[in-house]
């Protein structure tokens, strides 16, 4: 029987110290940038990845999309459900023409 593992980016895991100190870096380069809309993941890691890059000001107009996960596809939607590594890179093939891995 084929190991299943879910895939990064279909997991809920926190964002970790670094990245919370990575996105803190990010928000002081982006204070002057004009922002007008912020779109990211529900999962933990990427929703406090923009809350953190946005700042304190702009956090109210995040607007969180569950159709947005990482993915080997150009358009961001995951094109394996729940399959294995083994079985996605064939079916991915078509979207992953630019990508050094699917």
């Amino acid at each position: 029987m084929e190991r299943r593992r879910p895939l990064p980016g279909q997991i809920d895991i926190p964002l970790s110290p670094v990245g919370e100190s990575q996105a803190r870096a990010l928000g002081e380069r982006l204070r002057e940038v004009a922002i007008t809309r912020a779109v990211a993941s529900p999962l933990s890691r990427a929703r406090r990845t923009a809350e953190l890059a946005l700042g304190e000001a702009r956090t109210p107009m995040l607007q969180l999309d569950p159709e947005i996960r990482r993915s080997p596809t150009a358009n961001g939607r995951a094109c394996w459900p729940a399959r294995s590594a083994r079985r996605i890179r064939p079916a991915c093939a078509p979207y992953a023409r630019n990508r050094t891995r699917c």
